[in-house]
């Protein structure tokens, strides 16, 4: 985190101490009084260095009333000391006695920049605790526009920025949705001037010179822009500066984008389930509740990834910064409480998807076939009489084809609804060809029908919740649902599918067994030597604090962002006679997903340990050769360490990597 230094004067003493700091701080001069308000008011210093001086006091006064929250540490002669330090008590930080060596300047600048640096961390945990409580107020009355307000509040809070929101209209310009409290020069509902839209779209980006110069922002000398959106870009996050932000700041930005990013697609997905919930009304009870438990689980993770890192973080610093001010720990635990009720949150909401009551069974998929043709008669045979066309259902059964372990109702559904699909694909008529058979390591359900078919990119698409190309009569769930349930019973959807040639979707359930998890035990444990861990996780926070709380142990911890990074970097440590005692990877990643990263990590090395930790609900029937054992975000710093002990415990693989 970056601090700034003023050092104040102009003499020896003052050219001796830019010369042992300037090496390693940022250090500015100024040589006068005046020279240094002025600087303060451009830019954001937090640790002043002067000489005493006569007027001090009202020295003093004016530079706080410019920042308020610097740091004065004094350049003094010893018959000084007891005097100035007496009167200005509470008001000077520390002293530099003089004549003083490098070591004791750079000992008391070090011992400054710490306590800087911590006070500005505990500035913005406080400021992001005062912003989650309204902010969850608002997002129950889903004003987008509060919410926006309220972050560029928190951004302009922590950085000497101005800062905006744009909103991507439908013909492709931007519009100012919100601005910040400090000044732009821009007005809401205004469209911003520019001729090359398309760069907002695509990455952030670092505006300066002739082309700042369409966006009539008054003050400034750069611009950033951060995209708004998970899927798709609709907006962007706009931070205007006079200087170039650091890397530091420009993360911090990224992340808050991210967050927002979040919160507008959950606002968007909760609007979007309220125009379902009109068009399901002649749906049961129960398939209401499934469809609302796809959108829960997805907001149940996201949550989970979220409060994870801030229950963590939060925790290590109570646990490890004996430095904190009382007022500094009373505020850490307030965030601690606040992420604790978002935890029992989604507790709640994940008994929308749920359901104890389900329970798994021996199923017969011929028979389940044969029920949901007899069950959707009504949507194939009526209709196509009543509008002069013909619709045929052909079943195709194999017998001993075996049974599989699942909930029956559940895949009554998902067939119900590729039917449905299917008949809706053929406006004109068709046929519907169903078939059963047994493969070596699956039992197969393939439902064909003779419809429009797909393009390209809508079967990519398909799968995507919310997504439908039938226009007010679609709800964009149907195989969204199919997929859930088949991830839940540990099966896989393959689709494939030609314009004007039909669909086919392919359902392939496993038949192995179920397994059972591996017991955790909450006693602590002590390794017997540290371990080397490959850590494969997209959202940064909370593999930074995996690795925080592994290397307290003294593992060596090393993060990839992607599935495909993950495998990428097993591969050479292995080539390189130096592997990794065990792999921790989430599910749902860029590139490669975790299951298909476990998979490859075990038919490099198979005796490599595989933990999945996730915020969905996997199925047990995931835990096998595969993954050795899943974790459910947020799991806790012990419940994580005595995991892996557990686990080279149970194989007994401490004897083969001491």
């Amino acid at each position: 985190m970056k601090v700034n230094i003023l050092l104040l004067g102009k003499d020896e003493i003052s050219d001796l101490i830019f010369s042992i700091l300037s090496k390693e701080y940022e250090v500015y001069r100024s040589h006068t009084p005046e020279d240094a308000k002025r600087l303060m008011k451009d830019t954001e210093i937090d640790i002043m260095l002067t000489r005493f001086q006569k007027g001090f006091l009202s020295l003093v006064s004016e530079f706080i009333g410019i920042s308020p929250e610097v740091f004065f540490l004094l350049l003094l002669e010893k018959e000084q000391v007891f005097e100035v330090l007496t009167q200005f008590q509470g008001i000077v930080f520390d002293y530099i006695e003089i004549p003083f060596t490098k070591e004791e300047v750079e000992h008391k600048i070090k011992l400054a920049v710490k306590l800087c640096r911590l006070r500005k961390e505990n500035k913005r945990l406080t400021l992001f605790n005062t912003l989650t409580i309204p902010a969850i107020e608002i997002l129950k009355s889903r004003n987008l526009y509060d919410i926006c307000k309220i972050v560029l509040n928190y951004i302009e809070s922590l950085l000497p920025v101005v800062s905006f929101i744009g909103k991507i209209e439908s013909d492709r310009s931007i519009s100012i949705l919100t601005v910040g409290k400090r000044k732009t020069g821009l007005r809401e509902g205004e469209k911003l001037g520019f001729k090359e839209r398309h760069f907002l779209e695509e990455d952030e980006r670092h505006i300066k010179g002739e082309l700042l110069k369409e966006f009539h922002m008054t003050d400034i000398n750069n611009l950033y822009t951060f995209p708004l959106g998970l899927r798709e870009c609709i907006g962007i996050l706009g931070i205007g500066s006079l200087k170039e932000l650091d890397e530091e700041d420009l993360s911090f930005i990224r992340q808050t984008a991210g967050k927002l990013s979040l919160i507008i697609e959950h606002i968007y997905a909760l609007e979007e389930l309220d125009r379902v919930k009109k068009n399901i009304k002649t749906l049961g009870h129960q398939e209401k509740l499934r469809m609302l438990g796809q959108m829960a689980s997805g907001i149940v993770h996201d949550l989970n990834n979220l409060v994870f890192p801030i229950i963590g973080f939060t925790e290590l610093l109570l646990e490890r910064e004996f430095g904190i001010s009382k007022d500094g720990r009373r505020y850490l635990y307030q965030i601690l409480n606040a992420a604790e009720d978002i935890k029992n949150i989604t507790a709640r909401l994940r008994h929308f998807y749920k359901k104890e009551q389900d329970e798994v069974e021996s199923i017969d998929l011929n028979q389940i076939v044969e029920e949901v043709v007899e069950l959707t008669k009504n949507k194939w045979e009526k209709p196509s009489i009543e509008k002069g066309i013909n619709i045929e259902v052909g079943l195709k059964l194999s017998e001993d084809i075996g049974k599989i372990q699942g909930v029956r109702s559940e895949i009554r559904e998902a067939l119900i609804n590729l039917i449905f699909n299917a008949v809706d694909a053929m406006p004109n008529g068709g046929r519907i060809d169903i078939e059963t058979k047994a493969e070596e390591d699956s039992i197969v359900v393939k439902i064909k029908d003779t419809g429009i078919g797909m393009e390209k990119e809508v079967l990519e698409r398909c799968l995507e919740p919310f997504f439908t190309t039938k226009g007010k009569n679609g709800t964009g769930l149907g195989l969204s649902m199919v997929y859930g349930i088949m991830e839940r019973h540990g099966g896989t959807v393959n689709i494939s599918s030609k314009p004007g040639k039909g669909t086919t979707v392919t359902l392939l359930f496993p038949k192995r067994k179920e397994k059972k998890r591996l017991h955790i035990e909450e006693k602590k444990k002590v390794f017997p030597r540290p371990l080397s861990i490959l850590h494969i996780e997209d959202d940064a926070p909370v593999a930074r604090l995996i690795k925080e709380v592994l290397v307290q142990e003294n593992h060596k911890v090393e993060i990839a962002h992607d599935g495909e990074l993950g495998i990428r970097i097993f591969e050479e440590k292995v080539k390189e006679g130096r592997p990794f005692d065990l792999v921790i990877t989430d599910l749902i990643m860029p590139k490669v997903e975790g299951r298909k990263v476990a998979s490859a990590i075990k038919s490099i090395s198979p005796e490599t340990p595989v933990i999945l930790l996730t915020g969905w609900d996997v199925p047990e029937a995931l835990i096998g050769k595969e993954i050795d054992l899943v974790l459910k975000k947020p799991v806790f710093p012990k419940e994580l360490k005595n995991a892996i002990y557990k686990i080279f415990e149970r194989r007994k693989l401490w004897q083969n990597s001491l």
